[in-house]
């Protein structure tokens, strides 16, 4: 299971995946929706919004996408 990171960093709002920057944006939402894609693409995970303070302030299990590939037969 993969994870991902909503974090704040000044006025911006940063989504991590594995410790690393993903994307950089000027609201949480628009760096939710990017961690939330990148999770759905990548076979799901979890997904944790950090208030400025550092704590967690909402987690959320991300399932993965409808993948059009897997096609039984």
């Amino acid at each position: 299971m993969a994870y991902a990171h909503i974090v704040p960093s000044g006025s911006d709002w940063i989504a991590r995946v594995y410790g690393q920057e993903l994307s950089r944006h000027d609201s949480q939402q628009a760096a939710w929706d990017a961690a939330c894609d990148w999770l759905k693409w990548h076979g799901g995970g979890e997904l944790s919004t950090h208030a400025p303070d550092g704590t967690v302030s909402e987690k959320n299990v991300i399932f993965r996408g409808n993948d059009p590939r897997n096609i039984r037969g």
